[in-house]
């Protein structure tokens, strides 16, 4: 089958898949960050129960504000 194509018909399409692509895009990476910073956290949590960091420590090298730590931590199940 042969389809007649035409630039303005090319020109929709390709502006049509970017702007799926960009929405999509960002919807996964914001969950993958998400996700990660989660895990992070999680892992500094461990070692600060394990006595081998303090909490300080871990806030600092989270790279988080203290507020947004917390607030993860907290979502993971944490009792600060």
């Amino acid at each position: 089958m042969n389809y007649k194509v035409t630039i303005e018909g090319e020109d929709h399409i390709c502006d049509a898949v970017q702007q799926y692509a960009e929405k999509y895009a960002a919807k996964y990476y914001d969950n993958g960050r998400t996700e990660g910073i989660g895990i992070a956290v999680k892992a500094l949590l461990n070692l600060v129960a394990k006595g081998i960091i303090t909490l300080d420590s871990a806030i600092v090298d989270s790279g988080l504000k203290k507020e947004e730590f917390l607030s993860i931590a907290k979502s993971l199940g944490y009792k600060l």
